[in-house]
């Protein structure tokens, strides 16, 4: 597929641009394959389609979810979050530079195994709260309705009504 410069005669018809040279590629290339444009075609209907009724179904209460968890629990629990991180990461960089140290020495080899654990370390504590906050988002997005699910909200109260 060729595309073309930019050339405009003024005060004429005849105006080239970038955008009609694309759209002849575009049709030579489908021509030359009609079987893939109209794969295309179905995919974009499909998609179109399914976009378009997310978005009919939709109301304006969804736009702004309530989290069952309280703000003062979730904030506690992001600063631990990222106080781990941060010291994980420091923790990281002090000792991928030891292993480094060491790998000039003799147990070299050593070094090396000592490099990837870390490595792995590293990938493990920044995963951990994005795996564990989309297993939890999933969970209250499936059992969020269910009553025995719901957080109890003032678990005193609750035990002490019941005996």
């Amino acid at each position: 597929m060729m595309i073309s410069s930019k050339s405009f005669v003024v005060g004429e018809n005849a105006v080239t641009s970038e955008t009609e040279n694309f759209f002849e590629a575009l049709k030579e290339e489908v021509m030359q394959n009609p079987k893939q444009a109209k794969s295309l075609l179905k995919n974009l209907c499909t998609t179109g389609t399914t976009l378009a009724s997310m978005l009919m179904q939709t109301n304006l209460a969804m736009a702004a979810p309530t989290s069952p968890v309280p703000t003062d629990i979730t904030d506690g629990l992001k600063a631990t979050i990222i106080t781990i991180i941060v010291i994980g990461v420091g923790l990281s960089i002090i000792l991928l530079s030891l292993s480094s140290i060491l790998k000039m020495s003799p147990i070299k080899n050593k070094a090396d195994e000592w490099s990837v654990n870390i490595l792995k370390g590293l990938a493990q504590l920044l995963m951990a709260p994005i795996i564990v906050g989309l297993i939890v988002g999933l969970y209250f997005l499936l059992f969020g309705n269910v009553a025995i699910f719901q957080p109890i909200e003032d678990p005193i109260r609750v035990f002490f009504q019941h005996h």
